[in-house]
């Protein structure tokens, strides 16, 4: 099985503005529009509670698989895995948790409500920041030549 890019140490070296970068931004553009047009279409009040219900699945199957897919891409005891993955996934969470709660307070001192269109964009933000995290780090190994 070929490894895929989002995992393989000879990609993640390469420099910024890679055609994989290109495509993860295309991704997240694409994905953060699904979960903005999910959270308006779950949140629309001419929506039904069956179509709220299929969407809101949709959007977490999506979410069960993408993480599945990437928890069957990671082989145990990989010292790349374990060093460098294992490090941007850290920094993928403590920042999104950090973004997440700085959007909260936001929107609470500004009196907004949709509190809940974070939640959805939440893991998008964390699977991107997690990449960028992945880059950066394999980035520093690489330019450490002995």
């Amino acid at each position: 099985m070929k490894t895929p890019f989002y995992i393989n140490p000879d990609v993640l070296e390469k420099p910024w503005g890679s055609k994989y970068d290109i495509l993860m931004l295309v991704m997240l553009i694409a994905a953060m529009a699904a979960a903005g047009l999910a959270f308006l279409a779950i949140t629309g009040e001419k929506s039904s509670s069956l179509a709220r219900i299929g969407i809101g699945g949709a959007y977490l199957g999506m979410l069960f698989g993408a993480f599945g897919h990437l928890g069957k891409q990671i082989k145990k005891g990989d010292e790349f895995v374990d060093k460098i993955i294992a490090t941007a996934t850290a920094y993928g969470g403590l920042y999104t948790i950090m973004f997440v709660a700085g959007m909260t307070i936001f929107h609470s001192i500004r009196g907004m409500d949709n509190l809940a269109m974070w939640n959805l964009f939440a893991p998008i933000f964390f699977l991107f920041i997690t990449y960028m995290f992945a880059r950066i780090t394999t980035r520093k190994f690489a330019n450490l030549t002995v």
